[in-house]
């Protein structure tokens, strides 16, 4: 008889990528912001004579623009740096022990929608659009999860912020819940140019992204998805896929159906911390 022990190995590429991304990012971000400032200080202190204070103005904005363009690309990068090492220490799945919570998922989406005004979603050099108005919700009353809201709302917008990506700006994003027997099962559906068969192994694989010709151009890191995965499966859920190409996509996730069960666990691991 034969007994084979294997050893799980953490998966280190996609921290290592991720840093080398980060330190490219920063270094970018710093030299152009350096060089931006040297431009606003030069328009300012060298200026003709017959300039007016709006053409200055004009020039100032447009250089404190590509600052904040390169600041708000780093932010959003240092979050997500965050997130891959606490999916990689675990650390993700402590903190949700704590989080976990009954989940009106009626409320919560409706909270969310309403939200979408308030919060920058897309890329700041992403032409601007009504987001609201795209998004369509079908959910049913009664129906709660076992989920954390902060973590189930920033994974919501990483799904919104992809669909919105793939897709064109006068189609809908449907969002539909249903109650499974084990599971509240929430989907994000678009309309948009869909998924090649030959990329399906790639959807959830770190720094992957589509190579449609419509969104090459779109700025993007290609890890939400992957992150998102890995948070969802931390709750005890699932999430995937199902696309035709040039019809859309729509990606799924089940969480952990509300039960008087987890009430006991929550306030006995609340009562521990």
């Amino acid at each position: 008889m034969y007994f084979m022990v294997t050893l799980d190995q953490p998966d280190w590429y996609a921290v290592t990528e991720m840093v080398d991304r980060f330190r490219s990012e920063m270094t970018e971000a710093i030299d152009s912001t350096r060089g931006h400032i040297d431009l606003i200080e030069a328009t300012i202190t060298r200026h003709q004579a017959s300039d007016t204070a709006e053409q200055l103005g004009k020039r100032v904005k447009n250089f404190s623009r590509l600052i904040s363009i390169h600041m708000e690309r780093t932010a959003r990068l240092m979050e997500m740096l965050e997130r891959l090492e606490h999916i990689r220490t675990g650390k993700v799945r402590d903190t949700l022990r704590q989080q976990q919570r009954k989940l009106d998922i009626a409320d919560f989406l409706e909270d969310f929608v309403e939200e979408l005004d308030e919060i920058q979603l897309l890329d700041p050099e992403t032409e601007k659009q009504n987001i609201r108005s795209r998004v369509k919700v079908d959910t049913p009353d009664g129906v709660y999860a076992f989920a954390s809201a902060s973590y189930l709302r920033r994974i919501l917008q990483d799904m919104l912020r992809n669909a919105i990506m793939y897709s064109l700006k006068a189609t809908p994003i449907k969002i539909t819940v249903e109650a499974k027997q084990h599971g509240i099962q929430i989907n994000m559906q678009d309309e948009g140019y869909g998924i090649r068969d030959s990329e399906y192994d790639r959807v959830f694989a770190p720094f992957s992204r589509a190579r449609q010709p419509q969104i090459i151009g779109e700025f993007g890191y290609g890890l939400s998805l992957y992150l998102c995965k890995h948070e969802v499966e931390a709750m005890n859920g699932r999430m995937w896929f199902d696309s035709r190409e040039n019809v859309g996509t729509t990606f799924s996730i089940m969480l952990p159906l509300w039960r008087d069960s987890n009430s006991t666990s929550s306030s006995s691991t609340t009562s521990k911390a």
